[in-house]
């Protein structure tokens, strides 16, 4: 009941919000900052076959977890562990040296930690 409740009042909130966004750009608490999001052309990678394995290797990570998860009531640290290795291969895999995969997965810590606190 309090899902529902709580549902509800959200879903009318964010349907007023985008009313008077669309009504006035103005209103959006990130006006102005749209053109910082905006994808440019020379950005966009083409797809290539190690995009594919990448993707294939986290599908495995996944399902490697989901399994163990189920079966073998694996936590947290296996789960970390499992994804360590996916992105060290992920990052083998897209043509990155050793210095390379420790920078990207520091950076990515970096943006991670504040979501984590």
């Amino acid at each position: 009941v309090i899902w529902a409740i709580i549902f509800i009042v959200t879903a009318v909130y964010t349907m007023r919000y985008a009313k008077k966004v669309s009504k006035d750009p103005q209103n959006s608490i990130i006006y102005g900052e749209y053109e910082l999001m905006e994808v440019k052309e020379e950005h966009i990678t083409k797809f290539e076959a190690k995009h594919g394995i990448i993707m294939l290797i986290m599908l495995v990570g996944f399902g490697i977890y989901s399994y163990g998860a189920v079966k073998y009531s694996w936590g947290m640290d296996y789960m970390a562990a499992i994804f360590f290795i996916v992105g060290v291969s992920g990052g083998i895999v897209g043509g990155l040296n050793g210095d390379q995969i420790v920078k990207s997965f520091v950076e990515g810590c970096k943006e991670m930690c504040f979501s984590a606190m």
